[in-house]
């Protein structure tokens, strides 16, 4: 019987992580918990003095401030990316703040956005503009541990180790890649296009491996619809 239980537990666990190529799909956050996210496993596990990220995203969200993006090993030693209803893109890199405002975010619509850091200036790329080059650096950044984990829909967690439901993401996210470099702009310039770009070395959208929590999903993507329009 303990053998049988040991089986079944861990079939239930390759249901849930699995690795795919996830190209014309989407993950879908359907409700505002302090559960529902995604964790991706990188590519390598090493510890990354550069980080650029590059994901499109989609939500209706005007209130709270969600968090779609964390890589870390520890809350406070953290690269996350989170928004406010002041059309602000907000990274945190190991507890020091960068505020990019004024990028030409769509309420509802498809956004892409692209963060480039490259361990001592940060700059964000929205929708084909550019912010300005912004300091943002940490000394608590060499603390990263390589075996650290990435998230989707959700912050860091608190000292007590649960999500914050007011920095839960709603909506879509699709097209993610991780680099452990700052990529050139013209990278930058052809992801937003959605032209054919290197994907990331640490992080790929044709080569994921994941593991969906809660109401968190893989739905095909609305533009890649089977149905004949």
């Amino acid at each position: 019987m303990e053998s049988l239980t040991r089986l079944l537990l861990i079939a239930c666990c390759a249901v849930l992580s699995e690795s795919a190529d996830l190209t014309g799909s989407v993950f879908t956050f359907p409700k505002l918990t302090d559960v529902d996210h995604v964790s991706a496993t990188p590519l390598e596990q090493k510890h990354l003095s550069q980080v650029s990220v590059c994901l499109r995203f989609s939500s209706n969200q005007t209130e709270q401030f969600p968090c779609f993006f964390f890589l870390g090993s520890h809350p406070s030693i953290n690269f996350e990316l989170c928004r406010s209803p002041l059309k602000m893109v907000q990274l945190i890199v190991a507890m020091n703040n960068a505020d990019f405002r004024g990028l030409p975010e769509k309420l509802n619509q498809w956004n892409s956005l692209c963060v480039v850091w490259d361990g001592a200036k940060a700059q964000a790329f929205m929708n084909g503009e550019a912010s300005e080059r912004k300091e943002v650096s940490s000394v608590h950044w060499k603390l990263l541990k390589d075996d650290h984990i990435i998230r989707l829909g959700q912050g860091g967690t608190s000292t007590s180790g649960m999500f914050a439901k007011g920095n839960a993401f709603t909506g879509h996210i699709t097209d993610v890649h991780v680099w452990d470099h700052a990529i050139s702009t013209c990278t930058v310039q052809r992801y937003m296009k959605e032209k054919h770009i290197q994907p990331g070395n640490h992080l790929n959208w044709g080569n994921l491996t994941f593991e969906a929590h809660g109401n968190a999903k893989v739905e095909k993507h609305p533009l890649f619809s089977e149905d004949t329009c």
